[in-house]
């Protein structure tokens, strides 16, 4: 049997007996990640997207629960550092998802872990700085070679002046070469950036992108609002980011 299906018998082993375990901790009232399923509606039908918040709003928080909630869902996941290293992007990983499931004992935790890590890979630009090339021939050495194929790809740190529309049409490009979800966190400086209003800062690229996710502290949470590549209609989603923990929760 091929390692992967090996490692696709296990993990299914571990994940069923992780959500039997959900349910009689609970009492069936909610299950695993409920919070973040909302992600998967997005998956369906966007190719680009966008999460956009002023910087230290709670970009790369949102990102890295998207990818928990993939690896859950055994989908490869790439994640894309622009500015932080591995090590850095790792800890977010790692203490997101420590607050996700708190409910287990520590025990159960880190196998539940251990089992989703390989459907993740880090690959930061840091050092040498982002080239869509260099993106390209990296990511195409882990495809030819049967390494890893991304199922969603998170770009995390895109700075203003790396949001042109060159670099962001070759972005879309590889994704629909390669059939992967891309998503990549852009930084704006506007106040108020959460309708549609409001995209002055991506006018001469927001037609490459299918949604945007903004992120927009108001009162003591920070509000997620959808808007659609459909005359960019705003839709405020029943989820917040809690800013204290900045796990996506249920808007009470």
């Amino acid at each position: 049997m091929p390692l992967n299906d090996v490692m696709g018998a296990v993990y299914g082993d571990v994940i069923v007996y992780f959500r039997e375990r959900i349910k009689r901790m609970t009492g069936d009232k909610k299950s695993f990640l409920q919070d973040l399923a909302f992600f998967d509606e997005l998956t369906r039908w966007v190719r680009m997207g966008g999460v956009v918040a002023r910087p230290g709003v709670g970009k790369t928080a949102l990102m890295v629960q998207m990818a928990i909630r993939s690896m859950f869902k055994k989908e490869q996941v790439l994640h894309v550092s622009l500015h932080e290293p591995v090590s850095k992007v790792s800890v977010w990983y790692d203490e997101l998802f420590s607050r996700l499931a708190s409910e287990l004992e520590p025990a159960e935790k880190q196998v539940v872990w251990e089992r989703m890590l390989p459907f993740r890979m880090i690959m930061s630009f840091r050092i040498e700085g982002f080239r869509v090339p260099v993106f390209q021939e990296r990511l195409e050495d882990l495809i030819v070679q049967n390494v890893f194929r991304p199922r969603v790809v998170l770009f995390d740190g895109m700075p203003p002046d790396q949001i042109r529309r060159e670099i962001i049409s070759s972005i879309k490009a590889i994704a629909e070469r390669h059939s992967f979800q891309a998503w990549l966190s852009l930084s704006v400086t506007e106040n108020r950036i959460e309708t549609s209003d409001n995209l002055s800062a991506l006018e001469n690229t927001n037609d490459l992108f299918e949604a945007f996710l903004f992120l927009s502290p108001v009162d003591d949470v920070i509000k997620i609002t959808l808007c659609r590549n459909k005359e960019w209609e705003a839709e405020t989603l029943p989820f917040i980011l809690n800013p204290t923990s900045f796990l996506v929760v249920e808007r009470k």
